[in-house]
């Protein structure tokens, strides 16, 4: 039988709407002003799965058999069964409404054994690689993908799907399919890749690296440095290309700050952003050594709410850039304390009430100059309550993580970072 794309028209040029983080890129893209240019020009917008309440879209995708998503999910599958657009599924329409189309699998089979040749049909086994090859078999010629971007699962496990979409994407340009992920997704390793291997270091490694080499070979290690790849910051355009525990830190900051905050150490200004998106807080001062890092933060982080500062706050006197008087509701302190060579003068200073810090913990964590070449100790429990007592701060409560995908989650001997919430003793 002869196909016709559900949607009446024959496009051209289409974007397709995945789910993951990067999504914000496309909503943002539809609310510039003029649209911005990554959705001019669009012919058609394609979603799947749950995409379908969240975009407006012209064609939707369930490529899980739609008859089990709605024994699973009666709610998500009425309203499938309500669905005003088209739906390309992957089998089993018997019985659905008529804009309920079953994916034309032997008919684009046939064509990409005809145009292409794929020696790997059995790596065919992914939503996406599905509709890029539907893309192609139908002439669309370009296709502008927001979402798809193939971080990590909660379980912290790489995403299967990844090679799959990598193989279709390379077989399905020799089809004359051009395939544009937006700049900030991780949609074949786009955004963690920026370098010619062989031929240019990882910037985000090197740094760190070297400091190790010197500290192993007798060397005096570098001093830690105010570039933004220093080998210590988190360095990302977006929230995907951050490490989960640094995530989960400031996130749970942005549950329990209000009013006004300074970011201690906050580098590229992720953790000042989530927490300025919180409708407690009024404003968040970012202060950091490195100017390179907070020019990166205005650039991928900016709120209206967040003013950057640059200090040193390993100086004697660390706050001097603020009036004597200024006191804010509360202080975040995370992946700075260990950098510090005397971490007194700048906790004794802190001009808060209220402080949310972190420290990598000594019992579980030994301290070695050789792993850890830009930091100057860590502590135990005891060891930070008693730092933290002697500088004027009173621990209310202990938390911690356990490891680099961990939350914030109540204290537990074991765990590898220890956070606590502290107030100004009386």
């Amino acid at each position: 039988m002869t196909w016709t794309h559900p949607t009446g028209n024959t496009p051209k040029t289409v974007a397709l709407v995945c789910l993951g983080p990067t999504r914000n890129s496309y909503v943002a893209a539809c609310l510039a002003e003029d649209l911005s240019e990554e959705i001019r020009g669009v012919d058609e917008v394609w979603t799947l799965n749950r995409g379908a309440t969240l975009f407006r879209h012209d064609l939707l995708f369930v490529m899980d058999h739609i008859a089990g998503e709605a024994d699973k999910f009666p709610r998500y599958g009425a309203a499938l069964w309500k669905h005003d657009k088209p739906i390309i599924t992957s089998d089993h329409c018997e019985g659905w409404p008529a804009h309920v189309h079953r994916y034309p699998i032997k008919q684009i089979w046939d064509w990409l054994r005809a145009t292409l040749n794929p020696m790997h049909g059995d790596w065919w086994h992914n939503s996406v690689a599905y509709i890029l090859a539907y893309a192609a078999f139908i002439g669309v010629r370009e296709m502008r993908v927001f979402g798809a971007d193939y971080s990590h699962h909660s379980s912290g496990v790489v995403e299967d799907g990844h090679p799959c979409v990598a193989y279709w994407v390379g077989k399905l340009e020799a089809a004359g399919l051009v395939v544009r992920p937006v700049a900030d997704s991780n949609f074949l390793n786009s955004a963690q890749r920026g370098w010619m291997y062989g031929y240019r270091d990882d910037p985000r490694r090197i740094p760190a690296a070297r400091a190790r080499f010197a500290s192993l070979t007798g060397q005096t290690p570098p001093a830690e440095a105010v570039a933004v790849d220093s080998g210590e910051r988190q360095v990302a355009p977006t929230l995907a290309g951050i490490q989960p525990d640094h995530i989960a830190r400031y996130r749970w900051a942005a549950n329990k700050v209000s009013g006004s905050v300074i970011d201690c150490g906050g580098g590229i200004g992720y953790g000042a952003a989530l927490m300025a998106d919180s409708a407690a807080v009024d404003y968040v001062t970012l202060v950091d050594r490195s100017e390179e890092a907070l020019r990166y933060a205005k650039q991928h982080y900016h709120r209206p709410n967040v003013n950057s500062l640059a200090s040193d706050l390993a100086a004697a006197k660390p706050f001097t850039f603020l009036p004597p008087d200024r006191i804010y509701d509360w202080a975040t302190a995370f992946e700075i304390i260990e950098h510090l060579p005397d971490p007194r003068p700048f906790l004794t200073a802190l001009p808060a009430r209220r402080l949310l810090a972190s420290v990598p913990n000594e019992a579980v964590i030994p301290y070695s100059p050789e792993t850890a070449p830009f930091h100057h100790r860590h502590y135990t429990s005891d060891q930070f309550a008693t730092l933290l007592a002697d500088c004027g701060w009173e621990v209310q409560t202990w938390m911690g993580q356990t490891g680099p995908n961990s939350a914030v989650m109540d204290w537990a001997d074991g765990m590898r970072t220890l956070v606590v919430d502290a107030k100004r003793s009386e």
